[in-house]
């Protein structure tokens, strides 16, 4: 017999490391399969690791943190969104900067479920060469397979939703998109650039569009830097334009020629990219960001259920649980995360023309 102490539970389960001997014959140990997951030790095993920078996590600082609530108020103070906590967890009165007055922007947080099974024979197929058991950690890895899986898929929902935040969208739980830009009833603010004409002077184009981004921030923010982020079109016509050529020339002695600088190559104090995912950004746009801490924000709201309610949210959530008739193990997972700049104005969208 084997005593396990399940994480954050006091119950220690019993574990036998036998077969049982039934009138004769062998048969495997349920015990293993029928693994008691606390509903702790399933959000730890989905959490075991960090989160792996997506595209758009590694270009843009985005600073990561739980709330509390499935439905996150932002407060418009003068276009830039202050995220509104309340004070407790049963619905108090907020607290919020500023006059009494003030506009208030709620948006319900977008849930991304999952659910996966695994059959016994499934896990029964995972044993190493030489064991004839399933032990509980035989069934544990298959779970933490199935939940890296699942993070997988999660994280690439945040990248899409992270790429329709540099047009303003957010996806909501109905099946739609709010649009930021007409809840703060402003626009993007957006300019076009033609690579290929006469006259086309990149630097010209991105020092311009930096002075538009420090007016729209004035003193709020310490900018670091800047990311142009472009669609495939637009970052290859930039940089197969004459300008492009004569300023990499100078000033790298040709290394952007040699190199594939689609990752990113600075220029005017801005890093010029290319992403490919025209399903988040067009082939033919790009958007020019500042480098800004605390500017790009992803909110997890709880998992719903009674012993997560109220509590920090955290990026993603778990639950395993076996069938009564011992055949299926269940994975459900979810993450609940909304993603949002906090001075929209500030993302200067770029068109190729």
């Amino acid at each position: 017999m084997s005593r396990i102490l399940v994480p954050g539970s006091a119950r220690i389960l019993t574990r036998s490391a036998a077969p049982v001997q039934t009138r004769g014959l062998t048969l495997n140990s349920t015990t293993a399969f029928n693994r008691e997951f606390s509903l702790a030790e399933s959000i730890g095993i989905i959490n075991r690791e960090a989160p792996a920078p997506s595209e758009l996590g590694a270009r843009l600082p985005w600073s990561e943190r739980g709330v509390t609530q499935r439905t996150v108020s932002f407060q418009d103070y003068g276009h830039k969104l202050e995220v509104v906590e309340p004070k407790t967890w049963n619905g108090a009165e907020p607290q919020v900067k500023g006059k009494p007055k003030r506009s208030l922007m709620p948006l319900e947080i977008y849930h991304h479920p999952l659910q996966s099974t695994l059959q016994a024979s499934e896990i029964q197929g995972k044993l190493k060469i030489g064991q004839t058991e399933i032990t509980p950690e035989t069934v544990e890895n298959a779970v933490a397979d199935v939940a890296g899986a699942h993070r997988r898929d999660h994280e690439a929902t945040w990248e899409k939703n992270r790429g329709l935040t540099m047009r303003g969208l957010i996806q909501n739980p109905h099946g739609g998109y709010d649009n930021v830009y007409e809840m703060l009833k402003s626009k993007q603010s957006s300019m076009a650039m033609a690579p290929n004409s006469a006259g086309f002077k990149l630097r010209k184009s991105l020092t311009a569009a930096k002075r538009t981004i420090e007016k729209t921030l004035a003193s709020q923010y310490r900018i670091r830097g800047y990311a142009f982020i472009a669609g495939s079109d637009l970052f290859d016509a930039l940089t197969n334009c004459a300008d492009f050529d004569s300023i990499v020339d100078r000033q790298a002695e040709g290394a952007a020629r040699r190199d594939d600088i689609r990752g990113g190559y600075t220029l005017a104090g801005v890093n010029l990219s290319s992403y490919d995912h025209a399903e988040y950004i067009a082939a033919n746009k790009g958007y020019i960001c500042p480098i800004v801490d605390d500017f790009y924000l992803s909110l997890f709201a709880p998992m719903d259920h009674f012993e997560t309610n109220n509590r920090q949210g955290l990026p993603f959530y778990a639950n395993a649980w076996t069938s009564p008739n011992g055949k299926v193990l269940t994975i459900d997972s979810e993450s609940n995360a909304i993603h949002i700049a906090v001075v929209p104005e500030a993302i200067i969208e770029v068109t190729l023309s």
